[in-house]
């Protein structure tokens, strides 16, 4: 997410002030929270910043491009703007999943982006995952019940917050059943020619273009990226919603000086720009902490730490999101 900055912005109705003279910062790729009593502009900001609502008055800017000025006069409209806007609960489409609600916008965008190559993504992943086999076998048998039944929901899980992949590689690697093989090696070997092929057959196909394949498997030419009007496949779309927000090491474990265990998260609370004065991140209790993630990310510190097995000291913000994704998955699956 590009950083968006608000200067000096009002939103007036007659003599009644729902936002008045905001100076707000967000910066490239961060994550935060509008706290605050009903009726105090949390929501007008937010659609102030889309499009949906024009200030009064003050300016706008999301990336370095201004997309409000009042004194310019210039109002982009909210389609040009490239923000995705997510309604409250009332607003949203009851034909949907909630994974198609949540990825409704990115799924629609169409317009001039680097040309890219899916396949050879996907594979190249798969590759760096079988270099080390017996890694992924661990991973996945650390799943296995007393019983000795696998929960494949949370080997998924596990393997997204491992190796920082899409749910679909995710269920690929599931489907090479290398734990249930004496010898993981082998079978991680016969996958490789065919994962070599595919990348090899995008590198040519690139090439047969004039072109060759970035690091981030996007065509260039010339040292320039190429360009084409396309739509994000749903690889890119399900990479984004996972580990769009923040660093996906940050944990809960306890800082040091006996600080409080989740103060690691609480640019979630930070309301224009930044802590709230009357409710500092240092002051505030677990439990309070973790009502503002679950609203959020929609399971609690206990629920996600008993879903991966693990003491909740030891839950990361990436293994929470992850198993909040595969839950939207498999809600789609339904």
């Amino acid at each position: 997410m590009p950083e968006i900055v608000l200067t000096h912005v009002t939103k007036r109705w007659d003599k009644f002030y729902a936002v008045d003279d905001l100076n707000l910062v967000i910066d490239d790729n961060a994550f935060v929270t509008l706290l605050g009593p009903s009726g105090c502009g949390k929501t007008t900001t937010l659609r102030m910043i889309a499009g949906l609502e024009t200030p009064t008055s003050g300016r706008i800017t999301i990336g370095g491009r201004v997309v409000y000025d009042s004194e310019a006069g210039i109002n982009i409209p909210p389609n040009k703007r490239k923000v995705g806007f997510l309604f409250q609960n009332y607003a949203l489409w009851p034909n949907m999943t909630v994974y198609q609600n949540i990825s409704f916008g990115l799924s629609n965008i169409k317009e001039e982006l680097p040309k890219f190559d899916p396949d050879a993504s996907r594979a190249a992943t798969l590759l760096r995952v079988l270099q080390k086999p017996d890694d992924v076998v661990k991973t996945i048998v650390e799943c296995v019940d007393k019983k000795g039944k696998l929960d494949v929901n949370k080997a998924q899980i596990k393997l997204i917050d491992r190796y920082e992949i899409s749910i679909y590689a995710a269920k690929t690697l599931m489907s090479y059943k290398l734990h249930e093989s004496m010898e993981p090696g082998t079978v991680a070997q016969a996958r490789r020619p065919e994962l070599e092929a595919a990348l090899k057959s995008a590198r040519d196909k690139a090439a047969a273009a004039g072109c060759t394949l970035n690091d981030r498997f996007e065509y260039e030419k010339d040292g320039k990226p190429v360009t084409a009007v396309r739509k994000l496949t749903p690889e890119e779309i399900d990479l984004f919603q996972l580990f769009y927000c923040g660093d996906g090491d940050a944990d809960y474990a306890a800082p040091p000086d006996g600080a409080d265990p989740v103060a690691l998260e609480a640019a979630m609370l930070a309301a224009e720009g930044g802590e709230d004065p009357d409710c500092p991140a240092t002051i505030l209790t677990t439990a309070q902490m973790d009502a503002v993630l679950e609203e959020y990310l929609g399971l609690t510190l206990a629920e996600t730490a008993q879903a991966l097995d693990i003491p909740p000291g030891t839950v990361s913000t990436r293994q929470r999101k992850a198993l909040s994704l595969l839950k939207l998955h498999l809600t789609e699956e339904v």
